[in-house]
């Protein structure tokens, strides 16, 4: 994840107890610290709903890594298949606007 401004992955989460949890990175960021990504409360949808949302905050990261191999591969595969899948250049499009908006470009 080369030229990445979000704080490095592998993001993790923790309940920390009366309705709070964190999401946080053991990696040192460019300003030198170490912490917390997000944090969450859960008075509105309830535990379970915030620790669902924890959890895919902190996957984030590696769901960006892997979107952006899945088009490069998706990409590079193209070109052995004649025609072309229908659908593929919707696919990437989608791919590439969800990328966009992961990385702040199109707002």
């Amino acid at each position: 994840m080369t030229n990445q401004k979000h704080t490095p992955g592998p993001w993790h989460y923790h309940y920390e107890g009366f309705n709070q949890m964190s999401v946080y990175s053991n990696v040192q960021t460019k300003c030198g610290s170490k912490g917390v990504v997000n944090h969450l409360s859960f008075y509105a949808g309830g535990e379970d709903e915030q620790k669902a949302n924890a959890r895919l905050i902190a996957a984030a990261p590696e769901i960006l890594f892997m979107l952006k191999e899945a088009r490069d591969f998706i990409s590079e595969e193209a070109i052995n298949y004649d025609p072309i899948p229908e659908s593929l250049p919707s696919i990437l499009d989608d791919i590439n606007s969800a990328i966009d908006k992961a990385e702040g470009r199109g707002e």
